[in-house]
């Protein structure tokens, strides 16, 4: 597990209980780690579809926002935060698009989000 390799950075203080549990959550014969850099042989890159790898990415001055186990009241609290950041959010909890300060909330779509 990246995790617990011993290329894998690690935090400044340590936390024994942490350690513990990650050792001992979910024990298996093989182990597999994701992470955006390969520490070891055992660590992959995220999981992203082959099209969203092979765009061709444009800087719209905004950030794209996918959190779907956080309800919209949270992520607009959260993100109204920064004000001088654009955010669209997409969201499984609304069916309508919603403009509020500097944040665009709208429902999951396929096409739009790509």
């Amino acid at each position: 597990m990246w995790v617990l390799s011993t290329n894998a950075p690690l935090p400044e203080r340590k936390n024994r209980i942490a350690r513990f549990i990650l050792k001992h959550y979910a024990p298996a014969d093989f182990k597999y780690g994701f992470h955006l850099k390969r520490y070891n042989e055992s660590t992959y890159t995220p999981v992203i579809r082959k099209k969203i790898r092979e765009l061709n990415v444009s800087n719209k001055e905004h950030y794209t926002v996918y959190l779907p186990s956080f309800g919209d009241k949270n992520l607009i609290k959260t993100f109204k935060k920064f004000k001088d950041t654009k955010w669209e959010i997409f969201s499984n909890h609304t069916t309508k698009t919603l403009f509020s300060e500097n944040i665009f909330l709208m429902p999951t779509d396929h096409d739009a989000f790509i």
